[in-house]
């Protein structure tokens, strides 16, 4: 069971940290905010990031986490792309609540099984 706590932070850390350096790249460079076809391209990658991710979850029903981390970081790039302020606005609020769900889902783990304890030093 350790294993599987460090795959989960792990993916959990990577789900937030690629989108928080691409926005901290967008803030701090005026050219890439101002390259139109940086944010056309992120718009294509992002449907195809959820197309996939949408896909890929279908034959494999139990094993879904890895393959919505597709879908959830597609839409993300989506919502990068379109570069309005609703989309921003949609985009924040989706990490706060991914945030909110990351927090319960080890709560409950933690909940249901007590007996996982951290490692000893």
């Amino acid at each position: 069971m350790k294993g599987a706590n460090c795959i989960g932070f792990t993916f959990g850390l990577l789900r937030f940290s690629a989108l928080f350096i691409l926005l901290s790249f967008l803030k701090e460079y005026l050219w890439l905010r101002t390259f139109e076809t940086l944010f056309v391209s992120l718009k294509i990658i992002g449907i195809i990031m959820l197309v996939f991710g949408g896909l890929w979850v279908v034959p494999a029903i139990r094993s879904t986490d890895i393959r919505l981390f597709t879908s959830e970081n597609g839409l993300s790039l989506f919502l990068i792309g379109l570069k309005t302020d609703q989309s921003l606005h949609v985009l924040l609020t989706m990490m706060f609540l991914r945030l909110i769900a990351g927090w319960v889902w080890a709560l409950a783990i933690k909940i249901i099984s007590p007996d996982i304890r951290p490692p000893q030093r």
